[in-house]
């Protein structure tokens, strides 16, 4: 019995050690100060490139220059950038709505953030989209169409509208119908 808890323990233990990673991070508080240092995130143990976004969503565990472990909650961030695993940067505010920190897709005259949360264990996401005076265009998140959240923001031209039905939602097409939008506003 003591062998299997013993066991048992270790896996689990292994587990929480060897399912992160380190990130080189910038944090910029809403009190003013800019951290520099590295950020742990954690990540899928089978696949180390894949991260538990959700894993900072409340609070993260951050280093900074001089190796002092802090813990800060996400409500005292303005800001968090860090270059991802594939090295590209990614960015995390704070906006109104939102109790935890949102990942910034675009930001011109419309914004596009992804909002993540846990459902059932899993990590899910619902895209968030604000146009140039500030309105959301999202639906709930148990219903998370992009379609339908995109054709609400530029509802007022067909030409994109068409576009939107023709076309796949991903990461391209989006991107490209909100500078399609944008060129007419």
């Amino acid at each position: 019995m003591n062998r299997l808890l013993i066991i048992s323990i270790l896996f689990f233990w292994s587990y929480g050690a060897m399912a992160q990673r380190e990130f080189p991070a910038e944090i910029r508080l809403k009190s003013g100060d800019t951290l520099m240092g590295m950020l742990f995130v954690k990540t899928n143990v089978f696949n180390k490139d894949l991260l538990e976004i959700t894993s900072f969503n409340e609070k993260l565990k951050f280093y900074d220059e001089d190796g002092a472990k802090l813990k800060i909650k996400a409500r005292d961030i303005n800001e968090l950038i860090f270059m991802g695993p594939d090295s590209k940067k990614r960015n995390f505010v704070k906006i109104g709505q939102f109790k935890t920190l949102v990942e910034v897709i675009y930001s011109n005259k419309v914004k596009w953030y992804k909002f993540y949360y846990l459902n059932s264990y899993m990590e899910r996401t619902v895209n968030e989209f604000f146009d140039e005076e500030g309105n959301n265009y999202s639906a709930t998140i148990v219903v998370n169409n992009l379609r339908k959240k995109l054709k609400k923001l530029v509802k007022n031209d067909p030409e994109i509208v068409k576009f939107i039905d023709q076309n796949n939602m991903g990461t391209e097409n989006i991107l490209r119908i909100i500078k399609m939008y944008e060129e007419k506003i």
